[in-house]
């Protein structure tokens, strides 16, 4: 692992990979940052860069998790399979009794540890 900081184009790529409403797959992701495909692939293997989208998910959950309960929502909706995979996760850990307000916490803090 390099000290050297992150370049402008991986923190802007890490803004839009940890950005649960953003629905561009990495090649449209590579293209909005001016980059190649494998250029991103090589930087997802980067703990420097993993560990940056790793910090700005917990920001965006703790700033927004309602927010973020919806993007989650929405991406299932269209088809997203990893995030319906991570909604029934989350969802089968809940029970009856419990008020809409807080599954939405458990299953925010539930994505937390899901994201690390």
């Amino acid at each position: 692992m390099s000290d050297k900081p992150l370049s402008k184009k991986q923190k802007t790529a890490a803004k839009l990979m940890a950005d649960p409403a953003n629905y561009r797959n990495y090649d449209e992701i590579a293209k909005a940052v001016d980059v190649l495909p494998s250029t991103l692939h090589k930087w997802l293997k980067d703990e420097r860069f993993t560990a940056e989208i790793n910090q700005l998910s917990r920001e965006l959950v703790h700033q927004d998790p309602f927010g973020v309960w919806e993007a989650l929502v929405e991406k299932c909706k269209n088809g997203d399979i990893q995030a319906m995979k991570l909604y029934f996760d989350l969802a089968s850990k809940q029970t009856n009794t419990e008020s809409s307000q807080e599954i939405v916490v458990t299953m925010t803090k539930e994505a937390e540890e899901y994201a690390k």
